[in-house]
């Protein structure tokens, strides 16, 4: 057991485009199956968990700078988790978020590529059902 990273493939601040049309700046972790989502770096007021085993993922083209893609359920249901990682409840969360699909909006194209590499790879690594 590596104490050090506990499991975290990557972390970084991106934009997310909440139901109101508009972007907000989260921090954001990906861990193997799940993509964390927090208000803050440091103390980690929890926002969301995606649960990524049940998402696909595709690249939006963007007229503005940076690189957007769209983490989305195909059949539109929620792809959020019940709870948080510390038990908190899904109440808890402070952006209205859509509850099937997210818009991210990485700073650059090669961070962008990065993140929907490593989610590809968290999508594929997540437990299966058979």
């Amino acid at each position: 057991g590596s104490s050090g990273s506990s499991g975290i493939v990557m972390a970084d601040w991106l934009k997310i485009r909440g139901t109101l049309k508009s972007w907000t700046k989260l921090w954001c972790v990906l861990k193997p199956g799940v993509l964390l989502i927090y208000k803050t770096q440091k103390n980690g007021q929890w926002v969301g968990t995606v649960l990524l085993n049940a998402c696909e993922i595709i690249e939006r083209p963007s007229k503005k700078d940076g690189f957007c893609f769209k983490l989305f359920h195909p059949l539109e249901q929620s792809i959020w988790a019940v709870k948080g990682p510390k038990g908190e409840a899904v109440g808890s969360i402070t952006q209205p978020l859509p509850s099937s699909y997210l818009i991210i909006r990485a700073t650059s194209e090669s961070d962008g590529r990065c993140w929907m590499d490593a989610l590809e790879l968290a999508l594929k690594s997540g437990p299966s059902s058979g």
